[in-house]
């Protein structure tokens, strides 16, 4: 499979929160890695959030949500430091799924896997 992003992110946001899964895919030796964080709800928060993913240098956001919760995220994610901008998809929800361990970090990593 041809990588389109090389830095990507997937979002899993609810009303308190969003759990973001940073993928950098690695070249020659180097391991593709995932790391999962959780940002608050709260414009601070968001604001961190955005910082967090410009110094991934993350070039691509997909947010999964449920309701009005993404439009905070997906407005201040557009808005990055020098005027670049991140590009920012919202996708729908799957059909529930009853996976082991946490829903949220499954949600997150589940977001980001279409954009590799």
């Amino acid at each position: 499979m041809d990588v389109i992003h090389p830095r990507c992110a997937g979002l899993d946001i609810s009303k308190r929160d969003a759990t973001i899964c940073v993928r950098i895919n690695g070249a020659g030796r180097r391991k593709t890695t995932e790391t999962v964080t959780t940002f608050g709800a709260t414009t601070r928060q968001i604001v961190a959030s955005r910082d967090h993913l410009a110094e991934q240098k993350v070039t691509c956001v997909v947010m999964e949500a449920t309701g009005d919760y993404w439009k905070p995220f997906h407005y201040l994610l557009e808005d990055v430091a020098g005027g670049r901008g991140l590009h920012t998809r919202l996708d729908p929800l799957p059909a529930p799924r009853h996976t082991a361990g946490s829903r949220r970090v499954a949600g997150a990593v589940r977001t980001v896997e279409p954009t590799r």
